[in-house]
Protein backbone atom coordinates (compact mmCIF):
# COMPACT_ATOMS: atom_id res chain seq x y z
CA UNK A 1 0.00 0.00 0.00
CA UNK A 2 3.01 2.51 0.16
CA UNK A 3 6.15 2.47 -1.30
CA UNK A 4 8.33 5.26 -3.62
CA UNK A 5 8.84 3.52 -7.23
CA UNK A 6 10.07 7.22 -8.11
CA UNK A 7 13.48 6.20 -6.11
CA UNK A 8 16.35 4.97 -8.46
CA UNK A 9 17.40 2.66 -6.40
CA UNK A 10 14.03 0.50 -7.18
CA UNK A 11 14.27 0.65 -11.15
CA UNK A 12 15.91 -2.90 -10.83
CA UNK A 13 12.00 -3.78 -9.31
CA UNK A 14 9.79 -1.49 -11.41
CA UNK A 15 11.73 -3.42 -14.35
CA UNK A 16 10.64 -6.95 -13.01
CA UNK A 17 7.15 -6.05 -11.37
CA UNK A 18 5.91 -6.92 -14.78
CA UNK A 19 6.45 -10.68 -13.99
CA UNK A 20 4.46 -10.61 -11.05
CA UNK A 21 0.83 -10.73 -11.98
CA UNK A 22 -0.59 -10.63 -8.16
CA UNK A 23 1.49 -7.81 -7.10
CA UNK A 24 0.42 -4.35 -7.62
CA UNK A 25 2.20 -1.25 -5.67
CA UNK A 26 0.94 2.18 -4.51
CA UNK A 27 3.79 4.24 -5.24
CA UNK A 28 3.59 7.80 -3.38
CA UNK A 29 4.93 11.15 -4.03
CA UNK A 30 6.78 13.42 -1.86
CA UNK A 31 7.30 16.86 -4.05
CA UNK A 32 6.01 17.45 -7.50
CA UNK A 33 9.01 15.73 -9.14
CA UNK A 34 8.07 12.38 -7.97
CA UNK A 35 4.32 12.94 -8.54
CA UNK A 36 5.11 13.55 -11.89
CA UNK A 37 7.46 10.80 -12.11
CA UNK A 38 4.96 8.12 -10.43
CA UNK A 39 2.52 9.01 -12.99
CA UNK A 40 4.90 8.34 -15.70
CA UNK A 41 5.66 5.20 -14.58
CA UNK A 42 2.14 4.08 -13.74
CA UNK A 43 1.50 5.29 -17.32
CA UNK A 44 4.14 2.43 -18.75
CA UNK A 45 2.85 -0.19 -15.84
CA UNK A 46 -0.29 -1.52 -14.91
CA UNK A 47 1.10 -2.40 -11.96
CA UNK A 48 1.89 1.12 -10.22
CA UNK A 49 -0.96 3.00 -8.57
CA UNK A 50 0.19 6.57 -8.93
CA UNK A 51 -0.43 8.82 -6.02
CA UNK A 52 0.34 12.53 -6.04
CA UNK A 53 1.54 14.69 -2.98
CA UNK A 54 4.00 17.25 -1.32
CA UNK A 55 5.32 15.77 1.85
CA UNK A 56 5.99 17.81 5.11
CA UNK A 57 9.76 17.23 4.36
CA UNK A 58 10.10 20.03 1.68
CA UNK A 59 9.96 22.36 4.39
CA UNK A 60 13.77 20.64 5.58
CA UNK A 61 15.05 21.27 2.00
CA UNK A 62 17.55 24.12 2.31
CA UNK A 63 15.95 26.30 -0.80
CA UNK A 64 12.26 25.55 1.66
CA UNK A 65 13.57 27.36 4.59
CA UNK A 66 11.94 30.40 4.18
CA UNK A 67 9.13 29.08 1.34
CA UNK A 68 6.24 32.21 1.34
CA UNK A 69 2.53 31.20 1.19
CA UNK A 70 2.62 32.40 -2.43
CA UNK A 71 5.03 29.95 -3.11
CA UNK A 72 2.82 27.22 -1.39
CA UNK A 73 0.14 28.33 -3.48
CA UNK A 74 1.83 27.57 -6.83
CA UNK A 75 2.80 24.61 -5.85
CA UNK A 76 -0.34 23.51 -4.53
CA UNK A 77 -2.02 24.83 -7.69
CA UNK A 78 0.82 22.72 -9.78
CA UNK A 79 -0.68 19.50 -7.95
CA UNK A 80 -3.81 20.48 -8.70
CA UNK A 81 -3.13 20.12 -12.62
CA UNK A 82 -1.81 16.06 -11.60
CA UNK A 83 -4.94 14.77 -9.92
CA UNK A 84 -6.83 13.60 -13.21
CA UNK A 85 -3.97 11.19 -14.00
CA UNK A 86 -3.69 10.08 -10.17
CA UNK A 87 -5.57 7.43 -8.54
CA UNK A 88 -4.73 8.60 -4.92
CA UNK A 89 -3.17 11.82 -3.44
CA UNK A 90 -0.21 10.57 -1.05
CA UNK A 91 2.03 11.06 0.86
CA UNK A 92 0.44 14.09 2.71
CA UNK A 93 0.83 15.61 6.54
CA UNK A 94 2.67 17.05 9.36
CA UNK A 95 5.70 15.96 11.29
CA UNK A 96 7.24 18.07 14.15
CA UNK A 97 10.37 16.77 12.70
CA UNK A 98 10.89 19.44 9.46
CA UNK A 99 9.72 22.20 11.62
CA UNK A 100 7.88 24.96 10.63
CA UNK A 101 4.32 23.49 11.73
CA UNK A 102 1.86 26.46 10.42
CA UNK A 103 3.48 26.29 7.17
CA UNK A 104 3.21 22.68 7.11
CA UNK A 105 -0.62 22.77 7.83
CA UNK A 106 -1.01 26.01 5.47
CA UNK A 107 0.08 23.44 2.79
CA UNK A 108 -1.68 20.47 4.26
CA UNK A 109 -4.87 22.65 4.24
CA UNK A 110 -4.31 23.51 0.27
CA UNK A 111 -4.16 20.06 -0.45
CA UNK A 112 -7.12 19.12 1.04
CA UNK A 113 -8.94 21.33 -0.36
CA UNK A 114 -7.74 20.20 -4.03
CA UNK A 115 -9.15 16.37 -2.16
CA UNK A 116 -12.67 17.70 -1.50
CA UNK A 117 -12.97 18.58 -5.19
CA UNK A 118 -11.89 14.69 -5.96
CA UNK A 119 -13.16 11.73 -4.68
CA UNK A 120 -9.49 9.91 -4.98
CA UNK A 121 -7.97 8.19 -1.67
CA UNK A 122 -5.80 9.99 0.50
CA UNK A 123 -2.52 8.72 2.13
CA UNK A 124 -1.61 10.62 5.40
CA UNK A 125 2.48 11.01 6.98
CA UNK A 126 1.10 10.99 10.40
CA UNK A 127 4.25 11.25 12.75
CA UNK A 128 3.49 12.31 16.39
CA UNK A 129 0.36 14.31 14.29
CA UNK A 130 -2.36 11.77 14.05
CA UNK A 131 -5.01 14.17 16.83
CA UNK A 132 -3.70 16.84 14.60
CA UNK A 133 -4.39 15.98 11.49
CA UNK A 134 -7.69 14.06 12.53
CA UNK A 135 -8.82 17.50 14.20
CA UNK A 136 -7.95 19.12 10.48
CA UNK A 137 -10.02 16.53 8.30
CA UNK A 138 -12.93 17.14 9.97
CA UNK A 139 -13.04 20.80 9.31
CA UNK A 140 -13.01 19.40 5.40
CA UNK A 141 -16.27 17.97 3.23
CA UNK A 142 -14.17 14.80 2.47
CA UNK A 143 -15.69 11.65 0.62
CA UNK A 144 -12.25 10.11 0.01
CA UNK A 145 -10.88 7.19 2.13
CA UNK A 146 -8.38 8.14 4.28
CA UNK A 147 -5.15 6.26 5.39
CA UNK A 148 -2.22 7.02 8.25
CA UNK A 149 0.37 4.92 6.86
CA UNK A 150 3.02 3.22 8.77
CA UNK A 151 0.97 3.74 11.87
CA UNK A 152 2.74 4.33 15.20
CA UNK A 153 0.25 6.04 17.39
CA UNK A 154 -1.98 4.72 20.33
CA UNK A 155 -4.87 2.25 20.70
CA UNK A 156 -6.96 4.88 21.87
CA UNK A 157 -6.23 6.85 18.38
CA UNK A 158 -6.21 3.43 16.34
CA UNK A 159 -9.85 2.91 17.63
CA UNK A 160 -11.22 6.66 16.69
CA UNK A 161 -9.54 6.44 13.54
CA UNK A 162 -11.25 2.77 12.75
CA UNK A 163 -14.74 3.94 13.93
CA UNK A 164 -14.29 6.80 11.50
CA UNK A 165 -13.60 4.40 8.72
CA UNK A 166 -9.90 5.49 8.41
CA UNK A 167 -7.49 2.85 7.44
CA UNK A 168 -4.32 2.26 9.14
CA UNK A 169 -1.08 0.15 7.20
CA UNK A 170 1.57 -1.43 8.99
CA UNK A 171 4.93 -2.13 7.64
CA UNK A 172 8.26 -4.35 8.67
CA UNK A 173 8.66 -2.65 12.13
CA UNK A 174 5.57 -5.59 12.74
CA UNK A 175 7.85 -8.23 12.38
CA UNK A 176 10.34 -7.23 15.37
CA UNK A 177 8.00 -4.50 17.22
CA UNK A 178 6.04 -6.44 20.22
CA UNK A 179 4.15 -2.51 20.65
CA UNK A 180 3.66 -2.29 16.59
CA UNK A 181 2.57 -5.86 16.80
CA UNK A 182 0.14 -5.32 19.72
CA UNK A 183 -1.28 -2.25 17.45
CA UNK A 184 -2.29 -4.86 14.75
CA UNK A 185 -3.61 -7.34 17.40
CA UNK A 186 -5.71 -4.60 18.45
CA UNK A 187 -7.28 -3.51 15.11
CA UNK A 188 -10.14 -3.74 13.35
CA UNK A 189 -9.20 -6.12 10.50
CA UNK A 190 -11.37 -4.38 8.51
CA UNK A 191 -9.63 -1.19 8.65
CA UNK A 192 -5.67 -2.40 8.56
CA UNK A 193 -3.44 -2.59 5.14
CA UNK A 194 0.49 -3.86 4.23
CA UNK A 195 3.28 -1.67 3.80
CA UNK A 196 7.15 -1.27 3.53
CA UNK A 197 7.89 2.49 2.50
CA UNK A 198 10.61 1.12 -0.03
CA UNK A 199 13.49 1.70 -0.59
CA UNK A 200 13.66 2.51 3.14
CA UNK A 201 16.07 1.06 4.88
CA UNK A 202 14.68 -1.51 7.81
CA UNK A 203 17.81 -1.42 10.07
CA UNK A 204 16.47 -3.59 12.32
CA UNK A 205 16.25 -6.25 9.77
CA UNK A 206 19.10 -5.20 7.38
CA UNK A 207 21.32 -2.38 6.57
CA UNK A 208 20.21 -2.18 3.02
CA UNK A 209 17.02 -0.04 0.98
CA UNK A 210 13.88 -2.54 1.11
CA UNK A 211 11.98 -3.17 -1.91
CA UNK A 212 8.27 -3.78 -2.05
CA UNK A 213 9.09 -7.57 -1.75
CA UNK A 214 8.94 -7.21 1.54
CA UNK A 215 5.14 -7.10 1.88
CA UNK A 216 4.69 -11.02 2.17
CA UNK A 217 6.84 -10.90 5.14
CA UNK A 218 4.84 -8.13 6.10
CA UNK A 219 1.23 -9.90 5.53
CA UNK A 220 2.56 -13.56 6.61
CA UNK A 221 2.98 -11.52 10.13
CA UNK A 222 -0.65 -10.38 10.03
CA UNK A 223 -1.66 -13.81 9.93
CA UNK A 224 0.11 -14.54 12.37
CA UNK A 225 -0.91 -12.03 14.40
CA UNK A 226 -4.47 -12.31 13.98
CA UNK A 227 -4.57 -16.51 13.65
CA UNK A 228 -5.18 -16.39 9.78
CA UNK A 229 -3.91 -18.61 7.69
CA UNK A 230 -1.27 -16.93 5.18
CA UNK A 231 -3.95 -17.15 2.60
CA UNK A 232 -6.55 -15.67 4.69
CA UNK A 233 -4.24 -12.45 5.64
CA UNK A 234 -3.60 -12.39 1.92
CA UNK A 235 -7.00 -12.45 1.14
CA UNK A 236 -8.17 -10.30 3.79
CA UNK A 237 -5.67 -7.55 2.60
CA UNK A 238 -6.60 -7.41 -1.01
CA UNK A 239 -10.49 -6.94 0.32
CA UNK A 240 -9.34 -4.16 2.40
CA UNK A 241 -7.08 -2.18 -0.16
CA UNK A 242 -9.67 -2.60 -2.66
CA UNK A 243 -12.63 -0.96 -0.62
CA UNK A 244 -9.54 1.99 0.01
CA UNK A 245 -8.76 2.33 -3.75
CA UNK A 246 -12.73 2.59 -4.15
CA UNK A 247 -13.90 5.99 -6.16
CA UNK A 248 -16.23 7.94 -3.79
CA UNK A 249 -19.86 8.16 -4.95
Amino acid sequence: MHAHLDEQSLDWFITNLRNFDNLSVISDSVDLHSSSRNIELAANCDSIIPFIGIHPEIFARSENVKTTHEKLDEMIAALGRKVKFARGIGEIGLDPTYGLMKDQEYLLRGILSLAEASRIPITFHCRETIARILEVVSTYSLRSKILFHWFAGSESEMKKMQDGGIYSSFGPSILFSKRMAGLVKYSDPRFILAETDAPTAIRSLIDAPSTPFLVDSVAFKIGLILCISYQQACQLLETNATRYLSTQD
